[in-house]
């Protein structure tokens, strides 16, 4: 990840040189809950553009999952060039 992309995910900072201070939170992802047609990790991989085990390690109480209920929230972090143009959603 690189500074554009944390700043970007981070609205309440309006400075990218006052980024992070002490105490501070910051996001390092979206916060995405799964839908009925996401069977698995690699599927919503596929979908955001990032692969298996980007997926795994911003969400390590996932890894191994082999089925995804209707709501889990997970962090993802979309790569626009590599996400799907279309989904069953779309």
């Amino acid at each position: 990840m690189d500074w554009i992309l944390l700043w970007s995910l981070n609205a309440k900072v309006f400075h990218p040189d006052y980024l992070v201070y002490s105490q501070q939170n910051i996001s390092v992802g979206h916060v995405y809950r799964s839908e009925l047609a996401d069977v698995g990790l690699d599927v919503v991989a596929a979908r955001f553009g990032m692969t298996l085990s980007q997926v795994v390690e911003m969400n390590f109480n996932l890894a191994g999952a082999a089925f995804l209920p209707k709501g889990q929230r997970m962090c993802v972090v979309p790569n626009s060039c590599k996400g799907m143009k279309q989904t069953i959603y779309s």
